[in-house]
């Protein structure tokens, strides 16, 4: 069930509104299959322009990551199916909806390219030709809509955990990088860090800046596979 906000302050651009929308920080889509109803959804304050973009954004990337999941994998269970089906024409609500469809599956056919052209470094971690057996084909990602969708969840687990919003005082980066060349940063937050989860879908390890907030080090890791690092930092320093 969706949770009602009051009016206030829209979490992603930082506007106020009368009437806000609530933004589920992982998109209910991404939530696997049989996942009990009593695991309740992390879900934050947005204007409904916020929210509207955040989950085109988000509908794109579910349909990349799904293609590379395994789908005999219960965190993974009936992703696939759900991401298929939002870009099968026939499935159209009607005539519109599946124009539609059929425009969105055109352009994902497009991302799609061979691994001999792609550099070695470019392979999102987890994801190379060795963790993903049996496949010559990757999928191009914007990294832009990635760190998007990161700065998404770090705003929101900062928000749900302090109740503070991020504003332009601070700065946040979020970056993709092999486990072993970051083991000093793992250690910290393995160390010093609490940990968040809603499910088994998502786990978020923060280790926060206590006279600082809301300044932290952040370790998302979405379905036990895409995992992605943010920081947050006060502007200047």
């Amino acid at each position: 069930m969706s949770k009602r906000f009051p009016p206030g302050k829209c979490i992603h651009c930082l506007k106020d509104f009368e009437s806000l929308t609530s933004d589920h920080l992982l998109p209910k889509a991404w939530f696997p299959k049989d996942m009990p109803e009593n695991i309740g959804r992390w879900q934050i304050p947005s204007c409904s322009e916020c929210n509207k973009n955040y989950g085109k954004l988000e509908e794109d990337l579910l349909v990349a990551f799904s293609h590379c999941l395994d789908q005999k994998d219960p965190l993974c269970k009936g992703l696939y199916i759900k991401a298929k089906r939002s870009i099968t024409p026939s499935a159209g609500r009607n005539e519109r909806d599946s124009e539609k469809r059929k425009k969105k599956r055109a352009r994902f056919w497009k991302k799609f390219v061979h691994i001999s052209q792609v550099p070695k470094s470019a392979f999102f971690p987890r994801f190379g030709p060795n963790e993903v057996p049996n496949s010559d084909w990757g999928l191009l990602i914007p990294e832009e809509s990635l760190k998007k969708f990161g700065e998404k969840i770090i705003r929101g687990i900062i928000y749900i955990t302090k109740k503070i919003y991020v504003n332009s005082a601070h700065e946040m980066s979020v970056v993709f990088q092999h486990e072993k060349n970051i083991k000093d940063l793992i250690n910290l937050i393995d160390t010093h860090g609490e940990i968040h989860e809603c499910g088994p879908a998502i786990s978020i390890k923060i280790w926060y800046a206590k006279d600082y907030l809301p300044c932290g080090i952040f370790d998302i890791l979405i379905w036990r596979k895409v995992r992605m690092y943010g920081f947050v930092v006060k502007r200047g320093e």
